[in-house]
């Protein structure tokens, strides 16, 4: 146990320990900066070669909603629509972000697609770095360059950021809350800074999408983690009354970055605005494409008893979250086993599903590959570093539980997953490791049993 422990957390400790602080800080610096030039430059010849049948479309949300709320909002019209009312069908984050980069190409007298790819290029190489940095702190060197490998050649890496959707501004954002969170686990103990930082990632994140609100359940078990050795002694009351502290910081420096535009929208609309107002159409289109009507939404992959209860649902339309809700819990009484059919295949199509459906068959059969890969890569730290493989169901949870309620497509699962797939390379070591220790048990039994060689 002692052993593996070691092997999975990389030999490169010890070297470390023995230079300064301010060494290993500059050394890492300038290691980030080589390798974010490195992978800017990548991209960016993968994304000029590429043949366009190998491309990813961008959503229809990029050209109907983003793009032209943001130009209203680079000419100074607020982030509204044609008609002069809030544009809250989204949140906020990815408008914001579209209409800088307008503003930036006018000023270069650029077009939009150039500031797209820039914008592809820097957000896939600031998640290579921060879980570079992540995993090479964590498990050792070699096995964040491993990682970095498994980042590079996994498919649903380069579906997200060749594609202009909101998940190219989401991913980076993820991965910087994993390596804050990986760090205090680390330390066992969470600074304030940390948990400002959190807090305005968390906020910010949720203005981009907004269920990154429920990032907040990992980041508080990892809170509920870092205490002090000597905080074990703690009365029970006084432990919780220490991590709900931390919690509520989390939380309300969120709070402070989320409220803002909740209050203009809300107040300029005249009504309340959670962030954005799309999750009951959302949801209502995740039932509309299990229904059968529509013979583009692809609903073959939908058994017969599912397809009833999407059918029965999507008649029961609900105008906010809570009717969508309590609308299907309603039909799915009355049809226990049709929605036990659709759940089960919303979760499984999750991982593979496309809007296009163009792919999914070689989506499903890399998923099955590199999933494979990273859950084993997951049982083996399970056993030594359970609070960080805990932390990481709780990150994909969070994109597997948006996909199951609204239109069970990859692309809102896969920044989650691009953070998991740097497990991958230890679940194949795991395998290699097991298969020469089988194969080498194997020669010694037959060794033993032998007949002895023929005398004379």
């Amino acid at each position: 146990m002692a052993a593996e422990k070691a092997a999975v957390r990389g030999t490169g400790g010890s070297e470390a320990s023995r230079r300064s602080p301010a060494s290993n800080a500059a050394r890492w610096s300038l290691d980030d900066a080589v390798l974010g030039i490195g992978l800017v430059a990548f991209y960016l010849i993968v994304a000029a070669l590429l043949p366009d049948s190998l491309r990813p479309e961008s959503a229809t949300d990029l050209t109907v909603y983003y793009l032209p709320v943001s130009e209203r909002l680079a000419d100074g019209h607020g982030i509204t629509t044609a008609a002069g009312q809030v544009a809250d069908l989204h949140a906020p984050g990815m408008v914001i972000l579209l209409a800088g980069e307008r503003l930036l190409a006018r000023v270069l007298g650029a077009s939009m697609d150039p500031m797209l790819t820039a914008t592809g290029a820097v957000a896939f190489a600031a998640t290579g770095v921060v879980l570079h940095r992540l995993h090479a702190v964590r498990f050792g060197r070699r096995e964040a360059a491993a990682g970095l490998i498994a980042f590079l050649i996994y498919p649903l890496t380069w579906w997200t950021f060749l594609a202009s959707n909101v998940e190219v501004a989401f991913t980076p954002l993820v991965a910087s809350i994993a390596l804050i969170c990986s760090s205090a686990l680390r330390a066992r103990t969470a600074t304030r800074a940390q948990l400002v930082g959190l807090g305005l990632l968390l906020g910010v994140t949720t203005l981009i999408r907004p269920n990154a609100i429920l990032l907040a359940a990992p980041i508080v078990y990892v809170l509920s983690r870092c205490q002090p050795d000597v905080d074990t002694a703690m009365a029970p009351a006084t432990r919780f009354r220490h991590i709900a502290a931390r919690a509520i910081l989390l939380v309300g420096t969120a709070l402070i970055v989320i409220t803002p535009w909740v209050t203009w929208a809300s107040v300029t609309s005249e009504r309340l605005v959670p962030v954005a107002s799309s999750a009951p159409a959302t949801m209502q289109a995740g039932l509309e494409a299990g229904s059968g009507r529509d013979e583009e939404s692809g609903s073959s992959w939908i058994p017969d008893g599912a397809r009833r209860f999407a059918r029965a649902a999507a008649d029961n339309p609900g105008a906010t979250t809570g009717e969508v809700i309590g609308n299907t819990l309603s039909e799915a009484i009355d049809d226990p086993t049709g929605a036990a059919q659709m759940l089960l295949s919303k979760a499984t199509r999750s991982w593979y599903g496309t809007e296009s459906l163009e792919r999914d068959n070689l989506l499903l059969i890399t998923q099955v590959l590199f999933g494979t890969a990273t859950f084993v890569g997951w049982w083996r730290i399970r056993r030594t570093d359970s609070d960080y493989a805990t932390f990481i169901v709780g990150v994909v949870l969070t994109g597997w539980i948006t996909a199951v309620a609204t239109l069970s497509i990859v692309r809102f699962l896969s920044p989650f997953l691009i953070v998991a797939v740097w497990l991958a390379p230890l679940g194949i070591q795991t395998v290699f490791r097991r298969a020469s220790r089988t194969g080498a048990g194997s020669r010694t039994m037959n060794r033993g049993h032998d007949p002895p060689p023929e005398e004379g």
